[in-house]
């Protein structure tokens, strides 16, 4: 019972909006984070992706685009 108020009052924490600076804190909150939403991440898709593994966390990403000023090369298969 102790655990689960400790744990309602980290989630407080969390939801409060108040400035996060430390990495063990930043750590903890990423630790018992349930999922790791990308929505648009742009070049950050790839962080996500390699925390969210290195944690061992189920992850999804929404792609807003394919970056093509980075890879001006990258052509779908009818060639556009």
């Amino acid at each position: 019972e102790e655990e689960a108020e400790e744990e309602e009052e980290d989630d407080d924490d969390v939801n409060s909006g108040r400035r996060i600076t430390s990495p063990d804190e930043v750590y903890h909150i990423f630790k018992s984070t349930q999922l790791f939403i990308g929505f648009h991440p742009d070049e950050a898709t790839e962080a996500i992706i390699d925390l969210a593994i290195s944690l061992e966390k189920p992850f999804i990403i929404v792609p807003c685009c394919v970056f093509p000023k980075l890879f001006i090369n990258r052509r779908l298969n009818n060639k556009t």
